[in-house]
């Protein structure tokens, strides 16, 4: 079901905010990098633009506390279905890293910095090699989805695939754009099974 969101200035004369645009996918990108929490407190990013070698670039990668690795699209307007299949896509990829070749993306990400020693200090444990990309998590951040993409990443996140969507809204506060976050319930179920 979509989520939307309205949003009021706080006063005697409460005024609605009208809902606006990024100027570009690439901004909010960076947004995200210069502020991960922007998507989750509980996730590291550890690369980004990454070349699948199957013919397309993946947007972010995180890692989790778990050593889990999390895949994110991020999507602008509307997300087409095709965007679910890229995704799952680029899954296999994920799937496929090994540690070598995580540290690698982190070094391109992060040049001059250890995936190791970093993790250590975000999250404050050791990454363990037998953990790192054990399983994976597969996000998509969009503005909406569309019905059939819905039903199918419904479908398959009650199949016990870890794909989630973050749905944003951007509101217009004068010259100030404000950007708003809310998570699929299978997004917050899986947060919840986490912490449990």
């Amino acid at each position: 079901m979509p989520i939307k969101t309205d949003v009021w200035t706080v006063g005697l004369v409460p005024n609605k905010l009208h809902q606006s645009r990024l100027a570009s996918e690439q901004l909010l990108e960076e947004m995200i990098i210069s502020s991960p929490s922007i998507l989750s407190d509980e996730w590291m990013l550890i690369g980004r633009q990454e070349n699948t070698g199957m013919g397309g670039r993946i947007d972010l990668l995180a890692i989790a506390p778990d050593g889990s690795l999390v895949l994110i699209e991020l999507k602008r307007e509307r997300t087409p279905r095709e965007v679910v299949a890229q995704t799952l896509d680029y899954a296999v990829w994920v799937e496929n890293l090994q540690e070598n070749e995580i540290a690698g993306i982190y070094q391109r990400f992060r040049p001059g910095s250890s995936l190791y020693a970093d993790f250590l200090e975000r999250f404050g444990r050791v990454l363990d090699d037998a953990e790192l990309n054990k399983s994976h998590q597969l996000i998509i951040v969009a503005t909406e989805l569309d019905t059939s993409s819905e039903r199918i990443v419904e479908y398959l996140s009650k199949r016990d695939i870890p794909i989630n969507v973050l749905c944003f809204q951007i509101f217009q506060s004068g010259d100030q754009q404000l950007l708003s976050r809310s998570c699929s319930d299978s997004s917050e179920r899986r947060v919840d099974e986490r912490r449990a």
